[in-house]
Formats: C-alpha cells, structure tokens, sequence
C-alpha cells in the first residue's frame, strides 16, 4: 500500500495572479520557497521521514511550481509528519515583499485494511483536497503564497514669473498665486480633482508640492499597466496695474511601473518649469495751476494764453515735428486765464498732463 502528495505551489501579487497585477518584467522575476520536514514543536526536524528539504523557485511567468511528491508507504502507517513551506525573504525581487505566513501543515498516515492509505492533515485546505482523490491514492495541494509589491515616485511642478518679459525687478513674494488642478485620468474626468494653490517667492518662482504617485491603485488597477493624467496651471491672482497672463498650461504625466520598486513618471513639464509673464503699465497725470494779475485795468477771461514746454535736464525745449513737418517746441499743456478785476489776481488751468 502507498500513497503520494503532490504539493503545487500559486503566487499572487497584491492579492492577483501574475496576469492581472500589471507588474512590469514579472515574467523575469523568481520567487524561492523552501520546504522543511518539522517536528511537532514547530522545529526543524530531525530525520524521520528522510528530513526532507526541498527549495523550488516559482517564476513571475505563471506564478506556479510543484515540489517533488511527498510518498508513504505501509511502513509509515500511523506516523505523523510535519511540515513547513516557506518563502525566503533574502531572494525577494526589489520592490517585493515577503508573504507574511509561513505555512504549516502536518500528514497523517493511516491503514484502511484494503491495500490503500488514507493521508489526513490539520490543513482544511489539505484535507479538502484529498478527500476528493481517496481512490487514487494520490492526493494535491495547491497553496497560495501572496506577495505586496509596492512602487512609488514622485514629479515636481514648477514655474516663473516674468514681467514685460523679464525678471522681476523687485521683491514680488507673495503677490502672484497660481493653482495646479487635476482634470482628468486616462482621458477620464475627475470628479473630485487634487488642486493646490501656491504663491511667488521674492524673485517670482514657485513650486507646488510635489505630485505623488504609486503602484497600488494608480497602476494595479489599469490592465495598461501605465495611468496618464492631466493637470492645468493657470494664474489666479495678481496685483493692480498688472494685465493677468490668461494662458493656461496644461500638464501631463504618463506613470508606468518599472518592476524594481520605482515607477516610471515623464511629463510634458519644460525644464525650466512654466512660464507666466505679466504685462504692467502704470499711468498718472498732473494738471499744473497758475496766476495772473493785470494792473490798470480789469482782465477779460482766456485774454492771455500760456503753454507748457517739456525741456532736457539743461532746460532747453525738446522738438517735435508738426502736421507741415517742421520742428517746433514739445508743448505738453496749454492753458488760459479767468476774468479778474484790476489788481486782482485771476486762475490759469492748464489741461492735464498724462504719463
């Protein structure tokens, strides 16, 4: 009488068989586990049935592998047999971990009188299994084995500020702010979008935090196995006097696994980060006030007529050339008097001049 235990062996990742994890290069990956005959103490064994050890390697590939059958004989009859499967941690691919529950199983021989053995475990999963090949004498274990696989990475997002197409020439901390919102996944709206708002620093950068991403559930879940998203920037405040830069960036990033741990994250963000430029044009006038006296007699209003001349820093007046192409004086206001009686002094008002 004989009977035989074939003990096969599934890996999952994050709780999914190989095929639908989305792992990068799994197919490249080994998985090692070790099979150990133990003692009821949980011990490794002495040799009892052989003291067996067997180390099997499982490929990301499929994700199965079988040890070499455990066998009984007549001889064994009554014994029990104790064992332990595990997974050996210091073999795990980059960016794996260990699943965290060694398995222990034990294999009990008995006798039924009619040239067969009977194998009982304390394994309910065991037992399940070899209850339904009784008459064969030959009996399989398929144990699931899971592993965590984790990636991440991160992308920052930066930008300038210019003004008339230049650098600020003077402290603008604070006085620009800018807001970064989610649009869409894969093409997908999102309905409640990551947004962040940041302000310039006194030379006019700015950052926002930086854009965090990982394997689980950004590309686990995709059967791409990458996940693109879109982001815009726009300008969301400005000082007066400032025209807003109304051109709004679009960002977007395609994320795919590596397979080591590290995710693959490229953008359409320019080196240099986003530029925002500010067109500024500040404006002011003066309106220049005068008086005039007339002795004898009394003053008629706008008798006497008076001009404003722009000059150069020696007070000679600058030229300009009139409609008949001749030079003349830059006069910049013009201005006449009020009615006054003699001896009395009358207003000029001159109009507006305008910077």
């Amino acid at each position: 009488a004989s009977a035989s235990l074939n003990l096969n062996l599934i890996k999952t990742i994050n709780g999914k068989t190989v095929d639908e994890s989305h792992v990068a290069n799994l197919e490249d990956k080994e998985f090692t586990f070790t099979l150990t005959e133990m003692n009821g103490k949980g011990e490794k064994a002495s040799p009892k049935k052989n003291g067996k050890t067997e180390t099997i390697t499982v490929s990301g590939k499929d994700g199965k592998a079988s040890f070499s059958k455990l066998s009984y004989t007549l001889a064994d009859k009554d014994q029990t047999y104790y064992y332990r499967i595990a997974e050996d941690a210091s073999k795990m691919p980059k960016g794996f971990a260990k699943d965290g529950k060694d398995f222990y199983f034990s294999i009990t021989v008995s006798d039924d009188g009619s040239g067969l053995l009977h194998l009982t475990s304390d394994s309910d999963a065991l037992n399940d299994g070899m209850n339904g090949n009784t008459f064969t004498a030959e009996y399989a274990l398929g144990h699931t084995f899971n592993n965590t696989y984790s990636a991440s990475g991160e992308l920052p997002v930066k930008g300038n500020k210019t003004i008339n197409g230049l650098s600020p020439d003077k402290d603008v901390k604070d006085l620009f702010a800018f807001t970064l919102t989610e649009i869409s996944v894969n093409g997908v709206p999102v309905e409640k979008p990551y947004t962040e708002t940041v302000k310039t620093d006194k030379d006019g950068k700015f950052s926002f935090s930086s854009l965090k991403y990982s394997m689980n559930p950004d590309i686990a879940n995709n059967p791409s196995g990458s996940v693109q998203y879109i982001y815009k920037i726009e300008e969301t405040s400005y000082p007066k006097g400032y025209t807003k830069d109304t051109d709004l960036k679009y960002l977007e990033v395609t994320v795919s696994d590596h397979g080591d741990g590290t995710l693959s994250i490229q953008s359409t963000e320019p080196e240099a980060g986003y530029t925002f430029n500010n067109l500024y044009d500040a404006k002011g006038s003066i309106t220049l006030k005068g008086k005039k006296t007339l002795h004898g007699r009394d003053m008629a209003a706008d008798e006497f007529h008076f001009t404003v001349t722009e000059t150069d820093d020696k007070g000679t007046a600058l030229k300009v050339k009139n409609a008949d192409g001749k030079e003349v004086d830059k006069v910049v206001a013009r201005g006449s008097n009020t009615a006054a009686s003699a001896e009395q002094d009358a207003d000029i008002t001159f109009s507006s001049i305008s910077y």
